[in-house]
């Protein structure tokens, strides 16, 4: 490298001939603590704050070598050396710990190469570049949103590359990788993964592949589940060394959240070939959804649609009954009519998953539950099933809804009326309607009129 390509990298450059000042790029000073200078062929360069040589040329994007002014090339990539243009900082990756803290970070440069470093704890705001893991333990990219996706229990997926995880999290997915990519997975990211639901996504390349499938082989018997993607399946036309941002780019924008969705929705469940995971229950192997699905059988939930295919679920939910003197009675069973894509069902499978297991469960779970739900209910019972709202008129029998909390309705004859605690008409309520005072027998019209709001 020449000395003037050096100045250009540099801001507040003054000085000519071999002798200039200039901020420096380690510690960004405002005033000049840079001198640079050139002697016996080499580029000379010394901060009057403390910082290193190598974390100079760090911050430039530069090595020792770049500082010989007679090279033949300024390259300074991890290439094949053919690349002679000017490496410049395209990226930093840190990497966080759960108080925010940067324990290490990745850098990117143009063209293509990267780098670590750590910050230096004996000198504020500079930087340690050599031997950047040799006094700590690495962490995963992205560790507080890994952490709190794995307490939810939602999907982690777990990709080759920092730019990766970025990507996807423009689109709501938590994303997270290991430092200096392929081949470089240590125990300690297994256990950070621990009782995760991992999606592996591996680049497009026998390296991918192979890394990852020790990365799965390692998250046995610690991850919860783990998935692997197949990229080309999704994409045929994806290059040699194609990753999920490739996949992204390739995907109209509109659609790329439900594109990535789609990934794992086919996601393939790994099958680990170790102790651990030839130890597992039958029950642990069982996905989420799955356990939620034979949950939700033993209840007895029954699954149908009305007339014009709107889908709804009738469950039996237990609850104290109301006495007259509306003081809670022993507690009963009622029926529920839910529809399948409301709020209110989707809470009652939470609750269902969550009552039997102690824990939450995905969200990716319960999309796939109501998904085979309202096959169910569309196909299973091929008949309609007529719904009233308030008031229905069955063989001569009038039915009134209460719309009280116990699902209660009036029944009422030629020989009278009577409350009735579990009525067999499916009633659709909707939000807007009004609790109904609960009638007493041998009350007059006046005392109905005067207790009438």
């Amino acid at each position: 490298m020449q000395l003037n390509e050096l100045l250009q990298r540099l801001k507040g450059v003054k000085g000519n001939g071999n002798q200039y000042k200039a901020l420096c790029p380690a510690n960004h000073d405002k005033d000049p603590s840079l001198s640079v200078g050139e002697k016996d062929g080499k580029i000379l360069i010394h901060c009057h704050a403390g910082c290193s040589t190598e974390s100079i040329l760090g911050a430039m994007g530069l090595e020792m070598k770049d500082l010989n002014n007679n090279a033949d090339t300024t390259s300074t990539s991890r290439g094949n050396g053919n690349d002679k243009r000017k490496r410049e900082i395209a990226a930093v990756y840190d990497y966080k710990d759960l108080n925010g803290n940067i324990i290490h970070s990745t850098i990117r440069y143009n063209p293509k190469s990267f780098a670590q470093r750590r910050p230096d704890p004996n000198n504020h705001g500079k930087h340690i570049w050599k031997g950047v893991f040799d006094d700590i333990t690495p962490i995963m990219y992205n560790l507080a949103a890994v952490t709190t996706a794995i307490k939810e229990k939602q999907p982690v997926l777990l990709v080759e590359g920092e730019k990766d995880c970025d990507n996807l999290a423009k689109y709501g997915f938590v994303a997270t990788t290991s430092p200096m990519g392929a081949g470089k997975w240590r125990d300690s990211f297994s256990t950070s993964l621990k009782d995760g639901v991992i999606y592996i996504i591996a680049d497009n390349d026998e390296a991918g592949y192979s890394h990852f499938e020790k990365v799965a082989k390692s998250l046995a018997g610690k991850a919860e589940a783990v998935y692997l993607i197949n990229l080309p399946a999704a994409m045929p036309n994806i290059p040699a060394g194609g990753d999920i941002s490739d996949f992204i780019e390739a995907t109209p924008a509109e659609e790329r959240q439900s594109a990535i969705e789609g990934l794992l929705a086919n996601a393939t469940l790994h099958e680990a070939d170790s102790k651990e995971a030839s130890q597992k229950s039958d029950s642990s192997k069982k996905s989420q959804a799955e356990q939620l699905l034979e949950l939700v059988e033993q209840t007895g939930a029954i699954f149908f649609h009305s007339d014009i295919k709107d889908l709804y679920s009738a469950i039996r939910v237990a609850s104290p009954s109301r006495s007259q003197s509306d003081r809670p009675g022993p507690v009963r069973e009622h029926m529920e009519v839910l529809p399948i894509m409301g709020r209110d069902f989707e809470i009652w499978l939470n609750g269902q998953f969550y009552n039997a297991s102690g824990k939450p469960i995905s969200k990716d779970a319960i999309k796939q539950v109501i998904g085979v739900l309202s096959a169910k209910a569309l196909y299973d019972n091929p008949d309609p099933v007529k719904l009233s709202t308030r008031a229905a008129d069955r063989d001569g029998i009038f039915w009134y809804d209460l719309t009280n909390t116990e699902w209660q309705a009036v029944k009422i004859t030629t020989d009278g009326w009577d409350v009735e605690n579990s009525p067999p008409i499916l009633f659709h309520r909707y939000r807007h309607q009004i609790q109904q005072t609960l009638p007493k027998r041998a009350a007059t019209s006046e005392k109905c009129l005067i207790m009438s709001p």
